[in-house]
């Protein structure tokens, strides 16, 4: 083992044994980085990274990373461009399905998308390369958010279209919907609306749409800004200036001192991992839902946040991946 391994593993254990509230159940293992591009089959992958044209898994046989123009991925596997089109390829390389080039790939909910290159057309697609759906929208899209079989989506003028549940609501405020997000539970919608200043609107998607709470971000938060329900009832709202958080039941809000945050994992519905700051200056800090509170923060080198399964944490550093279990003191 390198020693810059050696050296994150003792940081990581007297960070995770002393300062955090949680403990490691099943201790620090290191999994070997893997850079090919072919091996055998991966079973048991655990977290896709999606970063600019990157993707990587976690699984039993280590770490697996494709680079590459429009690269997306899910759980099933990777899409990126090839030729005139996009092929999806499982992680054990093999290929599963061809796209046509109509637009841009992404996925949501572990669901794979395209938008139209104008903007109003969004198809859903099959592993296999099969069509599964497609949605037409009145304006040229500005924001889309997908969950348990609900679309969110907002429009240039303004509108919020929300599509599930047996029947579609709209949302008409004026202006530009720059961010769009759905609640776990599927009974809220939040949006971004407005110039100067933007505001932050609450819908509940049972009533049609019907505002349930609006409020004004301060003149710092530029665009773009980012919403994430951190759980039904706390919604999380990033920007470059800063990081909000909202307690819905009390609408109190809570500023947290992160720049440049990106909302990264929720380890149960009490803890969260936020990833912030650039360069030498990144870290990665634990929010806890119940005191609205950075617990403690990480300093890494990037990238080294890989991901999370449930309660576990997937950390890279030099010497490879870190794989953490984390669980109560009880």
């Amino acid at each position: 083992m390198s020693r810059a391994g050696v050296f994150w593993i003792l940081v990581l254990s007297v960070v995770l044994f002393v300062v955090f509230p949680y403990r490691v159940r099943t201790g620090v293992g290191l999994v070997p980085e893997w850079g090919g591009g072919e091996g055998g089959d991966v079973g048991g992958v655990v977290w896709v990274y999606g970063g600019p044209g990157v993707v990587g898994a976690v699984g039993e046989e280590g770490w697996r990373e494709v680079r590459g123009e429009g690269v997306v991925g899910g759980r099933w596997g990777v899409v990126a461009r090839e030729g005139d089109g996009w092929v999806v390829r499982g992680w054990d390389g093999r290929v599963q399905g061809r796209l046509p080039d109509r637009g841009v790939p992404f996925v949501k909910d572990d669901r794979l998308f395209m938008v139209g290159r104008f903007g109003r057309r969004v198809w859903e697609w099959g592993t296999d390369g099969r069509e599964r759906g497609m949605w037409v929208h009145a304006g040229m899209l500005t924001a889309l958010d997908v969950r348990g079989g609900v679309m969110a989506s907002g429009e240039v003028g303004g509108r919020v279209v929300v599509r599930g549940r047996g029947g579609e609501g709209v949302w008409e405020g004026g202006g530009v919907v720059y961010g769009v997000a759905l609640s776990p539970n599927l009974s809220l919608c939040a949006a971004v609306v407005g110039l100067h200043p933007q505001q932050v609107v609450l819908l509940g998607i049972d009533g049609g749409l019907e505002e349930r709470m609006r409020f004004v971000l301060d003149s710092s938060f530029r665009r773009p800004v980012f919403l994430s329900f951190l759980s039904d009832t706390l919604l999380g709202v990033e920007s470059a200036q800063g990081f909000l958080l909202v307690d819905l039941r009390t609408r109190a809000i809570w500023t947290l001192p992160l720049s440049s945050p990106r909302l990264t994992a929720a380890l149960g519905a009490d803890l969260h991992l936020v990833d912030h700051g650039d360069g030498p200056g990144r870290m990665l800090s634990f929010i806890s839902s119940l005191t609205h509170a950075v617990l403690f923060s990480l300093p890494l080198p990037p990238p080294a946040f890989s991901g999370s399964e449930g309660r576990r944490v997937f950390l890279r550093h030099p010497g490879g991946v870190f794989s953490l279990s984390l669980e109560d003191d009880v």
